[in-house]
């Protein structure tokens, strides 16, 4: 086995919602959105993540 490692500055954005409750209980939900410029294959694995967490924000909007 091999590994290699590339470090390097890359632009990112991050969305922060809470919605507060009455208890001090607390769910954390993420998902991401990437992918490599040349191979489109972890459009469905990364989007469905992230159409996930915009229905789950639309249901407790």
């Amino acid at each position: 086995m091999s590994v290699t490692v590339e470090v390097g500055n890359l632009e990112s954005q991050n969305i922060v919602a809470e919605m507060r409750g009455a208890g001090n209980d607390l769910v954390i939900v993420g998902a991401h959105y990437d992918i490599v410029p040349t191979t489109p294959a972890g459009a469905n694995d990364n989007t469905s993540g992230v159409a996930i967490i915009l229905s789950l924000a639309k249901a407790l909007a």
